[in-house]
C-alpha cells in the first residue's frame, strides 16, 4: 500500500503495510489523489481489536505493523464508508493516534441507504471522532456521465474535500481502508 502526506507532492511511505491500503491524497487544488473482525463488532464487550490476542500470529504481526506505521503518521483523517476495511483502519488509527485521528464520512446522493446510520452507530459505539461532510458528486459532469472512469472522478472529488479538511484542521495524512485484494480488480478509483 501507499500513503502520502497532505502536501503538493505526495510521496509513498509504509509501502508494505498489509493490513490496509492507505491511499495517496495530494492537497493541491486540481491535483489528482490517488483485518480481522469488524472493529466495533462484539456485543460481548470490547472491540474486535481489543481481542487481538485471539488472532493468528501472521495477523498479529500485520496489526502491529499497521500500528507502527500509523504511529509514525502523527495525525490522520480516515475516509470512513462504514465498511469493514475503513472501520478497521479508523479504529486502529484512533487506538494509536487518539485525538490525532478523525473518521470522516462523505454524505451524498450516492451513499447507499443505511450506510450513514451504520457509520454513525459504529463510531459512537467504538468512541471514535467522527465527522460527516457533504459531497455533491452528481454535480460533477465527469461523474454524472457515468462512464468507466466514474469511480476515479468520484474518489478524486472526495479526496480533494478530505485534503482541504485535513489541511484546515492540521491533520498530516488522509487515508482510506482499501485493501490489497482491490488491486486485482479494475478499480479506477485506486489510481
Amino acid at each position: 500500500p501507499a500513503m502520502s502526506p497532505v502536501t503538493e507532492n505526495p510521496r509513498p511511505a509504509c509501502q508494505d503495510t498489509p493490513a490496509a491500503l492507505i491511499s495517496s491524497a495530494p492537497a493541491a487544488a486540481g491535483a489528482d489523489p490517488a483485518a480481522a473482525a469488524h472493529p466495533a463488532a462484539g456485543a460481548t464487550g470490547g472491540s474486535a481489536l481489543s481481542r487481538a490476542d485471539d488472532l493468528p500470529a501472521p495477523d498479529k504481526a500485520r496489526l502491529e505493523k499497521l500500528r507502527s506505521c500509523l504511529k509514525n503518521c502523527g495525525s490522520m483523517v480516515v475516509a470512513l464508508s462504514g465498511g469493514v476495511d475503513s472501520c478497521t483502519l479508523a479504529f486502529v488509527a484512533a487506538e494509536v493516534l487518539g485525538a490525532g485521528a478523525l473518521a470522516v464520512t462523505a454524505v451524498s446522493a450516492l451513499l447507499p441507504d443505511g450506510e450513514l446510520e451504520d457509520a454513525r452507530a459504529l463510531t459512537a459505539r467504538a468512541g471514535l471522532n467522527h465527522l460527516c461532510v457533504t459531497t455533491c458528486e452528481l454535480d460533477d459532469p465527469d461523474i454524472a456521465a457515468n462512464n468507466r472512469e466514474r469511480c476515479y472522478y468520484c474518489k478524486r472529488l472526495r479526496f480533494k474535500k478530505l485534503c482541504a479538511l485535513a489541511r484546515a484542521r492540521g491533520f498530516r495524512y488522509v487515508a482510506d481502508g482499501s485493501n490489497l485484494d482491490d488491486e486485482k480488480d479494475y478499480r479506477p478509483g485506486m489510481r
